[in-house]
Parts: structure tokens; sequence; C-alpha cells
């Protein structure tokens, strides 16, 4: 299975021990993989199934897709930052921050490059730090260095039940309106008979995370 590192730390955990005690007879390995890296595998037959992020689903035939959740897009700041006192959110006015940015490649950094390009501001963008993680992201956002535009899980704004640490240092307000949603699906090969550990691992992560 080949997943970013984001859901394999803060979305899969219960779901693959819960998988684990029920399918004991079935090796299951994980590799951590960005979700375009993650879908290439998948395609190139090295790993059975990828649970990644999609911007859109235009899949070919030959993968199928089972929507499991989507992500909001989010502004993550810290909780003093000037941005927090805006009654309404605009690009222009978020193009004069410094920003913590996810690396080319990914998702979140598309979406990002995308609405920005598109309203002619991508020029006026100050990138103060560029990183790999979104746990990064939000280290770096919660030492006051910059903002970040990224998709979150509601996991996430739950401040009595957060994978992350210092949330209570953070605020998150959803920008949707102009970014949109991260949907997160299991992928998986269009073949003619699916085996019936890849049918049952399917079913653990709907169940669970749905």
């Amino acid at each position: 299975i080949a997943s970013p590192a984001n859901i394999l730390v803060n979305e899969l955990p219960a779901s693959i021990q819960d998988f684990r005690d029920r399918f004991a007879d079935v090796e299951l390995s994980l590799i951590d993989l960005a979700s375009n890296p993650a879908r290439q595998a998948l395609e190139d037959g090295r790993v059975d199934m990828a649970v990644v992020g999609l911007l859109d689903q235009s899949l070919p035939s030959t993968l199928k897709a089972d929507s499991v959740t989507r992500f909001p897009f989010m502004l993550v700041s810290h909780r003093d930052h000037p941005v927090v006192a805006r009654k309404r959110i605009e690009l222009r006015s978020l193009a004069r921050y410094p920003f913590v940015i996810s690396s080319e490649g990914t998702n979140a950094r598309r979406r990002m490059d995308e609405v920005f390009e598109a309203s002619g501001l991508s020029s006026d963008l100050r990138i103060v730090c560029e990183v790999s993680t979104k746990e990064l992201i939000l280290q770096y956002v919660q030492l006051d260095f910059g903002i970040a535009i990224v998709p979150i899980s509601p996991r996430f704004q739950d401040r009595s039940n957060s994978p992350f640490a210092d949330v209570a240092a953070l605020s998150f307000r959803d920008v949707s309106r102009m970014f949109g949603h991260e949907e997160i699906v299991i992928l998986r090969r269009s073949l003619r008979h699916e085996p019936e550990h890849h049918r049952a691992f399917r079913d653990v992560i709907l169940s669970s995370i749905q």
C-alpha cells in the first residue's frame, strides 16, 4: 500500500491495526510516497493499492477509485497572526504575507500555484519555507514563520483530539470557496477479479475513516 506520510500518520493507523488483527495471515507492506508518485507506483504495478489525495477524478480506465473522505483547503496561521483579524479573506490580501508551502509536485502546491497564477498574483508570493510534509508546515506556521494554505483533515481542528501537539497555537480558516477540496481515495487497478484480501482492506478503510 502506497500513501503519503500525513495520511499514514494521521488517518490510517487505526484502520491498519484493525486489518492486521482481523487478517493476521496477510502480510501488509506500507510505502510512504506523495500522492502523485503513489499513483504512479500503482500504475507501474509496484504496489497493489494507493490511499491518496486527488484534486480531480480524471482517471485512466485502468484505475478505479473508492472515495473515502475529503479535506477542505484551509488557511492556517499562528493564532496571533494579523490575518486572523480579517473578516474576509481575499487572495490579494494573503499575498502580502510570507508563506510556508508544500514541495513541488504535491496536490497542495499544485492547487495553490493554480489559484494564484489564475489571479495574476503568483509573482507577489513571498515563499519563506518549502517543506515535504504537512506536519512540517504546521510546525513552522506554529513558530509564526509564515502562513499556509493546505487541505486539512477535520481531526486537526479538534483541539481535544488533534494528532498535532501544538494545534492550540494555530488558527484554521476554511478557504475552500477559493481553493476547493482534496478528495481522499483508495486507488486500485481495474482487475477482472479482485483478491479477497484486497477487498477486505478496502472495506476496513472505508468503514473506519468514513
